[in-house]
């Protein structure tokens, strides 16, 4: 029997979802660009000498008029308790509910730029994967202070969350906000340490087929609820697949989270029944956004593919 795990999102969230892993398919991660006469760049472990962190030199200490550019940061400025300084956000931006009434300034690599300028932000702040490449020089010609994090696996979201919580005078509550999601993700993944580690194929577009490989969240929260990826050793963060070579990797657990518009039925994978997660009903249709958001809410995405990849009754619909 094959099976759906949680609630159905919203179009725009999952729009959202899936532009976050085309652009990082199709184009990489790159980060906003920036002039050495303003901008403060902090490098640590993002990859091919990226900046983990890019922020302008002067910062107000703390800011009361701010603008997001990411779904994931609007979450994280609400459990800092920051919401409330928010006049601007993403038309991604869905939670919390609250979100919903604050004014649109574009989307992810749309951003529109006399939206930021009309709200008069003291801080914009946003994530440097899947930006607008050019952003930061828009607001260095406009003298808006920015901040962007780059939060492509577990450990940049802790260190993210914690610069974010910097940034906007809440060090403190980031720091155990941060430690918090640590110490959850740590507890789910304890255990899963013992019991069988099934071959898992972690999908987020059937057309093509692309799949989580190494490097990804998707590839970190298998692993550590308790599943082997076996695309663990590819190339590409996220490999592009033909059927056949599902069909020769013959994963024990499929986890569907099939980007927008593609649908989430199970029609599709019933059609190759020599699979052997599809043969045993280990094909788990994943349709809640939170999987793979860099905030807090990320704990529950662990915790439903560690549902999905020991088969729990509660993970059934």
């Amino acid at each position: 029997m094959n099976s759906t795990l949680f609630r159905q999102p919203s179009n725009g969230t999952l729009i959202w979802w899936g532009l976050m892993v085309l652009l990082a398919v199709l184009a990489g991660c790159d980060k906003p660009s920036t002039t050495q006469k303003s901008a403060n760049q902090t490098a640590a472990s993002a990859g091919e000498g990226a900046p983990e962190v890019v922020v302008t030199d002067e910062l107000p200490g703390r800011p009361e008029r701010i603008v997001s550019l990411a779904p994931n940061v609007t979450e994280i400025l609400f459990a800092l308790d920051a919401g409330d300084r928010l006049v601007g956000v993403t038309r991604f931006c869905d939670y919390p509910a609250q979100a919903a009434e604050i004014p649109k300034v574009g989307g992810i690599v749309d951003v529109d730029l006399e939206a930021i300028l009309a709200k008069e932000p003291d801080l914009v702040v946003g994530t440097s994967s899947g930006a607008d490449p050019k952003i930061a020089k828009k607001l260095d010609d406009a003298g808006i202070p920015y901040g962007f994090v780059r939060m492509d696996n577990l450990a940049q979201t802790y260190r993210g969350i914690a610069k974010i919580g910097e940034l906007v005078g809440a060090a403190d509550k980031a720091e155990a906000l941060a430690a918090d999601m640590e110490a959850k993700m740590d507890r789910v993944a304890d255990s899963a340490r013992d019991g069988e580690h099934p071959r898992v194929l972690m999908i987020f577009g059937r057309n093509p087929l692309i799949a989580a490989g190494p490097g990804t969240f998707g590839h970190e929260l298998v692993e550590l609820a308790g599943g082997k990826n076996v695309l663990a050793d590819a190339k590409a963060p996220y490999p592009k697949l033909d059927i056949e070579k599902v069909i020769s990797l013959d994963p024990e657990r499929i986890i569907d989270a099939t980007m927008a518009g593609e649908g989430l039925d199970t029609e599709f994978w019933n059609q190759y029944p020599s699979i052997d997660a599809v043969e045993r009903g280990h094909v788990y249709l994943i349709d809640d956004p939170v999987v793979l958001r860099p905030a807090p809410r990320l704990v529950d995405g662990l915790r439903t593919i560690r549902e999905a990849i020991v088969g729990s009754a509660s993970a059934r619909k």
